[in-house]
């Protein structure tokens, strides 16, 4: 039984429960729940919307992306000028939870450094947001075209092909026990017709368990006998 309990414990360190799950499969746009927000640069109707990958270019060979994913297109804008396109979630509650990440699939779509800014806001204070004011100024997490696949500032994005599928991680940590909004925000500088795109999908937050630590498995015992 001892040696059960500690097989349990240790299949339950790899297991994550969800408390957001969106692949945009659903046929509303946005999902129930979910906002749209743009500040009012460039173009004011070009909001994020629903993209349908056709079969002869998928998002991810992964089997867990769907055929539809969040999209949102680059702007032409004045030089000097930046246009904020907002995706806001539904509700994620973390009460009673300890460690929760943020997971979700990326695709851009122009090679090289284009100038494009990918940003998460989270909103943890009471009350639904109803404005981008109510995600304060400061990004929780926030990447270039540069650095949002492998971290590291070389002009160079260093994922290839570029249009490849790729996966980011944030630590949800410091919101434990918080009920909150996460948005997502592609910043676009004007000045330029070459801007990237963001096509967003598989979003998760999950609660992650973390190693187990002191368990230590009992050494089968050997028993000799005489042969008589």
């Amino acid at each position: 039984m001892k040696k059960i309990t500690l097989l349990v414990a240790f299949l339950l360190s790899f297991v994550g429960y969800s408390q957001l799950s969106e692949s945009f499969e659903g046929g509303t746009f946005p999902p129930t729940g979910w906002q749209v927000y743009n500040n009012g640069v460039g173009s004011p109707t070009l909001n994020w919307s629903t993209f349908t990958i056709p079969a002869t270019y998928p998002v991810c060979n992964i089997t867990t992306v769907t055929s539809v994913a969040a999209y949102m297109n680059r702007e032409t804008l004045p030089a000097g000028s930046i246009a904020e396109d907002w995706l806001v979630s539904k509700q994620v509650d973390l009460t009673g939870i300890s460690f929760a990440q943020l997971r979700f699939w990326n695709k851009m779509t122009v090679a090289g450094v284009n100038g494009t800014n990918y940003k998460i806001y989270i909103k943890s204070t009471p009350g639904a947001p109803t404005s981008i004011a109510d995600f304060g100024s400061v990004p929780f997490a926030q990447w270039s075209e540069d650095d949002f696949y492998d971290g590291v500032l070389d002009s160079n994005p260093g994922i290839t092909p570029f249009n490849s599928c790729f996966e980011k991680i944030v630590n949800l940590d410091a919101f434990a026990n918080m009920q909150i909004y996460i948005a997502f925000v592609m910043e676009c500088p004007g000045g330029s017709s070459n801007r990237d795109r963001w096509i967003l999908d598989d979003i998760k937050v999950e609660e992650t368990c973390f190693d187990p630590t002191g368990l230590a498995v009992p050494q089968p015992e050997t028993t000799l006998t005489t042969a008589t």
